[in-house]
């Protein structure tokens, strides 16, 4: 099998990025870059070196337009309301490239993708906040157990449980019933529209971001090629991040270890 080296994947993850802002631009749809890929623009004017996946954000009512009109010759689109991806939003997919993983082991991971998240109004109190977070974090909770590989528990208790969570989740629960899920928690966040409260949190990450960061957009190097995403990046990228220029020990530099191929 001839992989692809991280490089020759950055590359054509960025190709999927470009695609998706072509599209976005002649549609008059809203994409920010987010997460470790904007702190790679700002970082590194591109991919974190040992990165090996492109992220964005969308509102709620972007997300939806892009998901439900996106054409492409090349590319598709997966998400959990169409019932082609267990997972609470959407991947941007290269069906020509295909794609196994130590930590994200299973169909929906199968073809090289870029990840969209939708973006949702957030609960004005923290305690409310909070609540809302932990309801998500169990349903979400369900779906990783049956989508990730089993990983051991250092305590002997804790691992015998897990063990048990993971073999029901995975074995007993079905596709059907896992989109179900997935479709729960997206019903439950679209209950707050995104520019209702002046707080605003992304799918699945316990972070909670001032809605004004989605106000303006600035474009951003990538690569080489220029990428929209928050004007108040700093803003963004410290709540999410803390100190994030200062890069982490090499043993907290995660990916996910990715072995892509051409079909």
């Amino acid at each position: 099998m001839n992989y692809l080296t991280l490089k020759e994947l950055q590359n054509e993850l960025l190709k999927i990025a470009i695609e998706i802002d072509k599209y976005c631009n002649e549609h008059d749809i809203k994409y920010y870059l987010s997460s470790g890929s904007l702190l790679g623009a700002i970082r590194h004017h591109g991919f974190i070196p040992w990165d090996d996946d492109i992220d964005m954000y969308m509102t709620r009512d972007d997300y939806d337009r892009f998901c439900s009109s996106f054409s492409h010759n090349q590319l598709i689109v997966k998400y959990c309301e169409n019932g082609t991806l267990h997972a609470p939003f959407a991947k941007v997919c290269n069906p020509n490239i295909l794609v196994k993983s130590d930590t994200l082991g299973d169909e929906d991971n199968s073809l090289l993708w870029v990840d969209i998240f939708p973006i949702d109004g957030a609960a004005k109190t923290k305690d409310k906040q909070q609540k809302r977070y932990k309801k998500v974090a169990f349903w979400t909770k369900i779906l990783m157990a049956n989508r990730t590989p089993y990983y051991p528990a250092k305590n002997p208790i804790k691992n015998i449980i897990k063990h048990l969570v993971y073999f029901f989740y995975r074995k007993l629960l079905t596709r059907k019933q896992i989109i179900r899920i997935s479709k729960r928690i997206s019903n439950f966040l679209r209950q707050i529209p995104t520019f209702s409260t002046g707080y605003i949190v992304n799918t699945l990450w316990p972070g909670v971001y001032p809605v004004e960061i989605l106000k303006e957009r600035e474009k951003y190097d990538f690569n080489g090629y220029e990428f929209y995403s928050f004007k108040m990046y700093d803003l963004y990228l410290s709540i999410a991040y803390g100190d994030y220029m200062t890069l982490p020990p090499e043993n907290e530099r995660e990916s996910h270890n990715l072995k892509a191929y051409y079909r």
